[in-house]
């Protein structure tokens, strides 16, 4: 039995091994263990081509077609059937339901992707990401180290996710002249590691942040789990809150176990806040000053400046209730704990200017003063603030 301090809960034991979540890419990777998919390269070969291969080449011409509403249908066929590209298909239940049309350029260790598409039925389940991986495979044993390919704004996001960069490594000298520049599209490029398993990165990943974890256990205690406060630890919080006397049974946090060990210092917490709201505090009045600076030179703030003199208008104070104008409100900066928050300035200002067309007539320059500063007050609070 260990002592207190050290107690490790089983249940919650942060080294048992936790259910295993399926990624999506992991998901598709089972259904081709089950023999559900499967990849297939095709070629438009005028000797040995098979009837079925043509099929398929058809079946993903119309995909690429439909998902690419774009690209001209007749660019596509010509592509697809070029006997200089090839298609990497992903096939479902016999039928192609996504592929990657692309031609290899040996010589210069570079292939550019024409067309990547997968058919509208079947996205969202990492399809996409299996689809890349395997070709990079694929190409991978080739000698292709580097993929092309001119992304419209609609691919980009896809393909950043696939590795690819709009910053080119491979030298211009190795891909210029072999490919066809495209306007209105971003070249990007992908580099090929020649001993990544890309069919495998997610568990390669997994295994990458299982070592780091295990590293980090042996430096650090964060994956021990120790008992929770106790029950009736919570009653007597419950019950204490009637009396205004809530918390006085956990003000000690070295009786919370484990806090210590993590190098938690209650002197040091508490400085480190009060050193964070006091900064917090300053930033939040040197906004609200640089707000108020902005009203106050404002062509419209003329009548607002300082207060209204109540003897020579009698009536107002019957009529507003809440006088308030920009003096006040700077006597109010300058004591730096009236504003707590932006919303109280901005209050403040907005009471300020309906105040006055409250009090005045619409056809008033007062009036008129207040609506031009109105809107102008909260652009600046909005610009300021978001």
């Amino acid at each position: 039995k260990t002592e207190s301090s050290e107690v490790v809960s089983e249940s919650v034991k942060c080294g048992s091994t936790p259910p295993k979540i399926l990624t999506k890419e992991e998901q598709a990777k089972l259904e081709i263990e089950s023999g559900k998919i499967c990849f297939k390269v095709l070629q438009n070969r005028p000797q040995d081509a098979t009837d079925e291969e043509l099929e398929m080449l058809i079946i993903l011409k119309n995909i690429f077609a439909k998902q690419l509403p774009k690209m001209p249908k007749d660019y596509i066929v010509r592509l697809v059937f070029d006997p200089r590209h090839q298609s990497m298909a992903l096939v479902k239940g016999g039928i192609p339901v996504g592929g990657v049309c692309y031609r290899s350029y040996p010589t210069q260790q570079f292939a550019e992707i024409a067309f990547c598409a997968i058919t509208a039925t079947e996205q969202v389940k990492g399809y996409g990401t299996l689809l890349m991986n395997h070709l990079k495979e694929h190409v991978k044993q080739e000698g292709i180290r580097f993929f092309l390919t001119y992304a419209d704004n609609y691919a980009i996001g896809y393909f950043k996710k696939q590795g690819f960069s709009t910053v080119l490594e491979m030298p211009r000298e190795q891909w210029v002249g072999y490919i066809k520049e495209y306007d209105g599209g971003t070249l990007m490029e992908c580099y090929v590691h020649p001993n990544m398993d890309f069919v495998d990165s997610t568990g390669m990943l997994r295994r990458q942040r299982q070592v780091i974890l295990d590293r980090v256990r042996t430096i650090s205690k964060a994956h021990i789990g120790r008992p929770g406060l106790p029950e009736s630890l919570f009653k007597t919080i419950s019950s204490d809150s009637k009396s205004g006397e809530a918390g006085r049974e956990i003000v000690d946090l070295a009786r919370v176990l484990g806090l210590a060990e993590a190098g938690w210092d209650l002197d040091k917490l508490t400085a480190d806040l009060q050193a964070s709201r006091a900064e917090r505090d300053k930033n939040l009045q040197q906004a609200l000053l640089a707000i108020w600076r902005k009203v106050k030179d404002h062509k419209s703030s003329w009548c607002f400046r300082e207060p209204v003199d109540v003897e020579k208008v009698s009536d107002y104070l019957s009529i507003i209730k809440h006088p308030i104008d920009l003096r006040t409100m700077k006597e109010r900066l300058d004591s730096g704990t009236h504003y707590r928050s932006r919303g109280q300035l901005k209050a403040d200002m907005d009471l300020m200017v309906d105040n006055a067309m409250q009090y005045n007539d619409a056809n008033t320059t007062y009036y008129k003063a207040a609506s031009e500063l109105k809107p102008y007050i909260k652009v600046q609070f909005d610009t300021t603030f978001n």
